[in-house]
């Protein structure tokens, strides 16, 4: 006979535990429209989305830079200091020139396809991340938050990265 049920958690406890973190992480913002059915996309449904994409890494390992940081741009009406920490680790994959590699897997698998081409986009996604994360915040000294670089040892505040992403990004101009 099994006799290991004792030892689970009581589930009624549990399951509330789980209302009370989604009761508050939906109402951080809300929509009131005429439409139920939109107002429950909004309110609910969206929601769970932004947090498991940001959250989730959009369920795999393959990651694009792009993605990841317009999922915490979302993230952030919701969660805006998990927001910023998570956005923090991608901006430490910045090489100290302003370099961004677009395409990273995080299970250590090598690069293939699309993921070897460099791409000029993950610049301005994030430097809107990060302001608008910071703003959400609302503190301003979170510029000078120090951040590391991908091949160097050196720190430097947020605004020199988001800085060197800008320089970067305006040095890649094709014909």
């Amino acid at each position: 006979m099994y006799t290991g049920a004792q030892n689970f958690p009581d589930f009624d406890v549990e399951l509330e535990k789980i209302k009370q973190v989604w009761d508050k992480r939906c109402s951080m913002f809300s929509i009131q429209t005429p439409d139920e059915d939109l107002n429950a996309l909004t309110n609910y449904w969206l929601k769970q989305q932004m947090v498991y994409f940001a959250r989730q890494n959009r369920g795999g390992a393959y990651t694009c830079m792009r993605n990841q940081l317009q999922d915490y741009i979302s993230y952030a009406m919701i969660d805006p200091e998990d927001a910023f920490a998570r956005a923090i680790k991608v901006m430490a994959r910045q090489h100290h020139n302003g370099f961004f590699k677009q395409h990273y897997n995080t299970d250590g698998t090598p690069e293939r396809g699309l993921q070897r081409n460099t791409y000029s986009d993950p610049y301005i996604w994030l430097i809107l991340c990060m302001v608008e994360i910071i703003e959400n915040i609302g503190d301003k000294s979170l510029y000078q938050y120090p951040v590391g670089y991908l091949n160097s040892p050196l720190k430097e505040p947020v605004i020199t990265h988001l800085k060197k992403a800008a320089y970067y990004m305006s040095t890649q101009l094709g014909e």
